[in-house]
């Protein structure tokens, strides 16, 4: 190569006679005919050559430095796999010639970045996006999270801007969690923010059935995510902390807590929900960290309490711990959040106004250990998540008039809708609703019918047809059940 940095060849040419010797370090005279006026070569050793000698050149070799011994080899190699001859495999030779020894034991490979429509991003095509706008305009820790939570084992990025709204949305969730919490925490909730007075509270039956669930499903999520981090699926991590972070410790754990923690009569229950609510989230952030580093170190500092490392990156990683998980508590609440959607469904579909409270009856029924008593102890849940003022449980037999019905895990689940809807204007927004969809289907079966839109109709699009075609049918059965139920 013809470039001012690199390796010079160690080739040296006598003036005199013309002679070539190769030698390291360089000859003081010509082999041949004893001249001194030898020139070396000008050209440099290719760039990969000098990259090869990276794992061990930048810790000092020659000498045996500290560095050197500590470093020297490594875990992992991360790099794109378009330079695995190039540099992954002369590093590897290099590294054994020289140091007797392989650089590093694991070889990670990420996807190439493109544009939207698959292309390589280049200069001369302009398509590319520049990381350090993104950065100012969505947050290092949204770009970070949103190409790990894109990057797809063995797959490379087609990335668009609107990409990087992943990351600052999920960063504005976990930001706005953390400001609910930190609203109603005082210094001893952040105290006793930890396993072992979590464990006392378990001990003496003081933890509610939502602080029980969340306890175990962060035992699972602990597994998952360290297990998925060990083997390099790095979106599969993002997956799983998101799903339990959003999914199930914002959607349904501070939800289910806030009867407890709004109870200004049960001051010790508030204290210990508080205390669980305290330790998962420090834990989330703690699984979040290699994600969005930023925003959990500033996390970290306000909610850390003297048991806990002075930052978030010199912490010990969470470990699962069988003391908390508990799959009857977890089996009770996957039932009760199946009530609860259906519920909601049910004043969804039969268009019950949000503010107004309802009546619940449960058939009479017990599934895999879920008792009616279970359910009635937790009524709380009910009325914050679903806005019912009564719940109460009967025999099969007693199937309540002009109810809206859903079974859920052999249960039977009726809403009574008299003083909920006015019957008049919803058996007429029904009717014209049932109407616009029959119309609907007409024509999209007329659609499917025709031999040419079949024959010439893209797969893709005569798929879409067909599954909008069973959309329709679907909610136009519901429509006709919902209409039924107010005249039964």
């Amino acid at each position: 190569r013809q470039i001012w940095w690199g390796h010079r060849i160690p080739i040296y040419t006598c003036a005199k006679c013309a002679h070539v010797t190769a030698a390291v370090p360089p000859p003081a005279s010509c082999e041949a005919c004893g001249s001194t006026n030898l020139a070396q070569e000008t050209d440099v050793l290719d760039t990969w050559f000098s990259s090869q000698l990276w794992p061990f050149a930048t810790l000092g070799w020659p000498e045996e430095t500290e560095d050197l011994q500590y470093f020297y080899p490594t875990d992992t190699l991360v790099t794109g796999p378009d330079i695995i001859f190039f540099w992954v495999a002369r590093m590897v030779m290099i590294g054994l010639e020289v140091m007797g020894g392989v650089p590093f034991s694991d070889v990670y490979f990420n996807g190439i970045i493109r544009d939207a429509q698959g292309r390589k991003m280049s200069k001369s095509l302009g398509n590319g996006i520049n990381p350090l706008e993104m950065v100012e305009k969505y947050s290092a820790d949204a770009v970070r999270y949103s190409l790990l939570d894109l990057s797809s084992e063995g797959q490379d990025i087609d990335l668009k801007e609107s990409d990087f709204e992943i990351g600052r949305n999920f960063s504005n969730k976990v930001w706005n969690a953390f400001r609910f919490l930190w609203m109603n925490l005082d210094g001893q909730d952040i105290q006793d923010a930890n396993a072992d007075f979590i464990k006392k509270a378990l001990k003496e039956d003081t933890l509610d059935l939502s602080d029980k669930w969340i306890l175990s499903r962060y035992q699972k999520t602990i597994k998952r995510v360290t297990r998925s981090l060990e083997h390099f699926k790095l979106h599969d991590t993002a997956e799983v902390i998101y799903g339990f972070f959003w999914g199930e410790y914002c959607d349904w754990y501070l939800e289910l807590i806030k009867p407890r923690l709004f109870d200004k009569e049960n001051q010790d229950g508030r204290h210990v929900t508080l205390a669980v609510a305290t330790y998962i989230m420090k834990g989330i952030l703690q699984l979040l960290h290699p994600f969005i580093p930023f925003i959990t170190e500033e996390l970290w500092s306000k909610i850390r309490n003297e048991f806990d490392a002075e930052d978030i990156m010199v912490s010990a990683w969470p470990k699962e711990s069988r003391t908390f998980s508990n799959e009857e508590a977890e089996n009770q609440i996957r039932v009760i959040q199946a009530l609860i959607g259906a519920i909601r469904n049910i004043r969804g579909e039969m268009n019950v106004a949000p503010n107004k409270p309802a009546q619940v009856i449960i058939a009479e029924g017990s599934t895999n250990g879920i008792t009616p008593e279970m359910i009635l102890a937790n009524k709380a849940y009910f009325e914050q998540l679903a806005r019912v003022d009564k719940l109460e449980f009967r025999p099969k037999s007693e199937k309540p008039k002009k109810a809206a019905t859903a079974v859920v895990s052999q249960f039977e689940i009726f809403v009574p809708l008299e003083g909920l809807i006015d019957f008049d204007v919803e058996r007429a927004r029904l009717g014209k609703e049932i109407a616009r969809i029959e119309k609907l289907l007409e024509s999209l079966n007329t659609k499917l019918q025709n031999t040419e839109f079949i024959n010439k109709a893209p797969r893709d699009i005569i798929g879409r047809e067909k599954k909008k075609k069973i959309d329709f049918e679907s909610n136009l059965s519901k429509l006709r059940l919902n209409l039924e139920s107010l005249d039964v």
